[in-house]
């Protein structure tokens, strides 16, 4: 499953990076709940 991946990036030192730009006060919300999740 795309989880055990996600996990296994993680655990070889290359997880996947995003950068969201120009979402202004509701994106900085989303980012904040995304980084809270694992």
């Amino acid at each position: 499953m795309i989880y055990n991946d996600l996990l296994k990036r993680e655990a070889e030192g290359k997880p996947i990076q995003v950068g969201v730009s120009g979402a202004g006060w509701i994106g900085s919300g989303f980012v904040h709940q995304v980084a809270q999740m694992k």
